[in-house]
C-alpha cells in the first residue's frame, strides 16, 4: 500500500462516520448535526469517490469494499435529501381559501440564542400577521425583546433557557390545555395543546418526535 492509498483510505473511512452517526437513534447534538448537511458532506463523498476511482490499482479485495463503501454512504445521502428536492412529489399541496375563519398561519423562528438581532424578528412578526409565532434557541434576552409583541398576542407559552432549548409561544389566538412535557431529556421542552380558530373549531398540535423536541 502506497501513500497515496493510505491517505485516500483513511479520508474514505473518516467520510462513512456522518452516515453511519445519521442511522444511529442517538440525539446528542453532536451525532444529530451530520443530518443537516448532508448536501455539503454528498458532495465530499463524491469527490472522495473520483479520487479514489484515480487512486485505487483494483488489484485488491478491498479496494473494491473502500470504494463500494463510500459508494453506498453517498446512495443513502442522497436519498435522504431526494424528499426535498423539487423532483420529489410534494407533501404539502396548494391550499384554496374557502373559509377564512377556519385558517391558521404559523410563523417559526430559530432565532438563535447568541444572536441579538430581534429587532429584525419584530419587523418580520408585523409584516407577516402570523396568528402564531414559536422562537426557539430563545432566552431571557429574547423574552424581554419580543414583549412589544403581547399586545397582539395575549395568548403566551414563555420557556426561557439558556441550553439553546428555550421556546416562546406567542398567540393571537385562544390557547387551550397547554402544556410543557420534557419528553427526551429534562432540559428539552415540548408544547402541547389546543388552538381555538375564529370559526370556533379546536385544533391540536402535532406530538414532536424524538428527533426534533422542538416543534409545536
Amino acid at each position: 500500500m502506497n501513500i497515496s492509498e493510505i491517505i485516500i483510505t483513511c479520508i474514505s473511512l473518516l467520510i462513512l462516520i456522518p452516515s453511519i452517526a445519521s442511522m444511529t437513534k442517538f440525539d446528542q447534538w453532536w451525532v444529530r448535526g451530520f443530518d443537516f448537511s448532508r448536501i455539503q458532506i454528498s458532495f465530499l463523498m463524491l469527490v472522495v469517490l473520483i479520487f479514489a476511482i484515480i487512486t485505487y490499482s483494483f488489484k485488491e479485495f478491498w479496494h473494491f469494499m473502500i470504494v463500494g463503501l463510500v459508494l453506498t454512504s453517498f446512495v443513502y445521502q442522497t436519498l435522504k435529501i431526494f424528499p426535498y428536492t423539487i423532483f420529489s412529489k410534494k407533501q404539502v399541496l396548494a391550499y384554496k381559501k374557502k373559509d377564512s375563519k377556519g385558517t391558521i398561519s404559523i410563523l417559526v423562528s430559530n432565532v438563535l440564542k447568541p444572536n441579538k438581532n430581534s429587532d429584525k424578528l419584530i419587523e418580520l412578526v408585523h409584516k407577516k400577521q402570523p396568528d402564531i409565532l414559536l422562537t426557539l434557541e430563545s432566552d431571557q434576552y429574547w423574552e424581554n425583546e419580543l414583549k412589544v409583541l403581547e399586545e397582539d398576542y395575549p395568548y403566551t407559552v414563555k420557556i426561557p433557557k439558556d441550553n439553546f432549548y428555550g421556546m416562546h409561544l406567542y398567540s393571537k389566538l385562544k390557547l387551550e390545555e397547554i402544556e410543557v412535557k420534557y419528553i427526551i431529556e429534562n432540559d428539552i421542552p415540548s408544547i402541547h395543546g389546543y388552538v381555538r380558530l375564529d370559526n370556533g373549531e379546536k385544533i391540536k398540535n402535532t406530538l414532536p418526535s424524538p428527533k426534533t423536541p422542538k416543534s409545536y
